[in-house]
């Protein structure tokens, strides 16, 4: 594979490789709209990047259903709190069991 330069200057062996840019988060508002529009067959998924964005609009719209769209929101905040409790009481937990082997023995 005979090597060449890509946009950047730098050197690529047999592959395109491709810019990456800084990029806004996509908004949950703008995530639905692009499953929408997946869903009615409005997107040409033959175009290159179409899939990731796809699966990024995907990715966001979950993650607004389990953690809530705002951070504001109190789903966000009980899911938070919940994680941290179960932290907490796994961590006892394992510091008992630890303190009982350790006088057991």
């Amino acid at each position: 594979m005979a090597e060449r330069d890509d946009l950047r200057g730098t050197r690529a062996r047999g592959r395109a490789t491709a810019r990456t840019v800084a990029k806004a988060p996509m908004t949950v508002d703008e995530a639905l709209r692009i499953e929408q529009q997946f869903e009615r067959g409005a997107l040409d998924l033959s175009l290159p990047g179409t899939r990731d964005i796809v699966a990024e609009a995907h990715r966001v719209r979950l993650k607004a259903e389990l953690w809530g769209a705002d951070r504001t929101d109190e789903r966000r905040r009980q899911a938070k709190g919940t994680v941290v409790v179960v932290c907490a009481f796994i961590v006892v937990t394992v510091v008992g069991l630890v303190a009982c082997l350790a006088v057991t023995v």
